[in-house]
């Protein structure tokens, strides 16, 4: 799992559904800046701008869909952000 000793801060973030407000907490993330954004899109459509932002700005950026995120553990999540999010 990610621990702070490992030098990982973990925030967790739920739009429940609403794509407003997924929009809102990613901006205020990008913002705050973060080392990587574990996102499951609402509608990715509409956060392609902040996810472009997010990179731009050297963010590491994981789209995963909801059912990865749920079967996702802290291993596989760490093998993600070291694989640069691939897979």
């Amino acid at each position: 799992t990610f621990m702070e000793s490992d030098g990982y801060h973990l925030n967790i973030v739920d739009a429940h559904g609403d794509i407003g407000r997924q929009k809102e907490q990613l901006e205020e993330l990008v913002d705050a800046p973060m080392d990587v954004l574990f996102i499951v899109p609402v509608n990715l459509d509409e956060i392609s701008d902040i996810v472009e932002r997010a990179e731009n700005a050297g963010i590491k950026v994981v789209l995963l869909s909801s059912e990865e995120a749920e079967a996702m553990s802290g291993d596989e999540a760490r093998r993600r952000l070291e694989s640069g999010g691939t897979p």
